[in-house]
């Protein structure tokens, strides 16, 4: 940090970079094995997947860049963002369909809880990926308006982009001193 003369924000986009060179191996698998089963449509469906890596990727720089900031003067973040993670990953329908958290809701009565559901960006990227690599899903319904959804999120994942930067830049003066 003190020695080389380099951006400092190369060092949380490596760590993005990386998993995504994860990602796309999976990704290669996934599209193999969706071949082989049957559960691709090739058409404009597959839009949805890059669209929905696009916001991944947003947010990831965007909160790696938070994050990584806030890591350097509270080293405990790091404990809180993998708790957080895992809670993220079982709150949006990756083992589940979101029709289900929409039958929940609505039987409740809670209908607005649906819509909040829905405005996380790892729901809506999840559901991306769901229905450009997944025939329509036996049994469940599609999202509408989602291109609309990852569009808004795409938005609001860029302003935090460049807040994160604003950020990251303003409390990096003082990295070398605090590492």
């Amino acid at each position: 940090i003190k020695k080389v003369d380099v951006p400092r924000e190369i060092f949380p986009i490596a760590a993005v970079g990386a998993s995504l060179f994860n990602f796309s191996i999976q990704m290669i698998i996934l599209l193999v094995a969706a071949l082989v089963v049957g559960t691709i449509v090739i058409g404009w469906n597959l839009l949805l997947g890059l669209g929905a890596l696009v916001l991944i990727v947003v947010w990831g720089v965007a909160l790696g860049l938070f994050l990584a900031a806030a890591n350097v003067y509270m080293r405990d973040i790091q404990f809180l963002v993998d708790v957080i993670v895992m809670l993220l990953m079982w709150f949006s329908p990756v083992v589940y369909s979101w029709t289900f958290v929409r039958d929940t809701f609505g039987a409740a009565g809670l209908d607005w809880l649906t819509q909040i559901y829905l405005s996380n960006p790892l729901t809506v990227a999840v559901i991306g990926f769901q229905e450009a690599f997944w025939a329509i899903p036996r049994g469940g319904d599609l999202l509408p308006g989602l291109w609309v959804r990852m569009l808004v999120c795409i938005g609001v994942g860029i302003v935090f982009l460049w807040l994160g930067q604003g950020y990251f830049a303003r409390k990096q003066a003082n990295f070398a001193q605090e590492l």
